[in-house]
């Protein structure tokens, strides 16, 4: 599957306003025109959004007798090459940036279930999903200034399962389901790096883990 997009609808948006006032600096410039209706924007510079999704995905089923084995492997590519958004809501040139992402996504899941005719049926699967999410060049400008390189980012985030359920027929009609999941999440090499201030330098984030058991 490929997609490709230029369309900046989700990222329009207007002036909130609170108490009859719009909560955006560009009401202090005089001439600045500032939306608050619904519908209405204002900004600087046309706001657009450019991106592209690449998708491929393998499905693949066993007849094992006893059980039917399926196999779903997926790789994800999405990236979005511009992102040129107007945060102050106004046509004031107060503050913008342009920001780029690219993200990626491996899943894999292994699902058994059985072929049994009889009361008790069972199912049990495993599940793998590796996302990487990194912003490789966010730019802005400050009134009206050029795009000026402003940071880059980045996070792996890991997730494992397994789970098994089980299901009896107690009477005709009558279902009796039992099921468990473990699941085990990481958060690794997540940093960010200023570059319009450098003192501030690169945050490297501590790695975290989790582990749950769900019925």
């Amino acid at each position: 599957e490929h997609q490709s997009t230029y369309d900046p609808t989700a990222t329009l948006g207007n002036a909130y306003v609170l108490n009859g006032q719009p909560l955006t600096p560009g009401v202090f410039v005089p001439g600045a025109v500032v939306a608050t209706a619904p519908n209405d924007v204002a900004n600087t510079q046309p706001i657009f959004v450019r991106s592209n999704a690449d998708v491929w995905q393998l499905t693949s089923k066993f007849d094992l007798d006893f059980a039917t084995l399926t196999s779903y492997t997926q790789y994800r590519n999405e990236r979005t090459k511009n992102q040129f958004i107007d945060l102050d809501w106004s046509s004031a040139p107060i503050f913008y940036n342009d920001i780029a992402v690219s993200d990626q996504t491996v899943t894999q899941e292994f699902l058994l279930n059985s072929n049994s005719k009889g009361r008790f049926n069972w199912t049990a699967g495993a599940f793998y999903i590796d996302y990487q999410d990194a912003y490789p060049n966010t730019t802005l400008s400050f009134g009206g200034s050029p795009l000026m390189p402003y940071a880059h980012s980045a996070v792996d985030s890991r997730s494992y399962a397994a789970y098994a359920d089980g299901t009896y027929e107690v009477i005709p009609k009558l279902f009796l389901t039992v099921g468990l999941r473990f699941s085990h999440d990481e958060i690794r090499n997540a940093y960010f790096t200023n570059l319009l201030y450098p003192p501030l330098g690169t945050f490297n984030l501590p790695n975290q883990s989790s582990n749950r058991v769900t019925p």
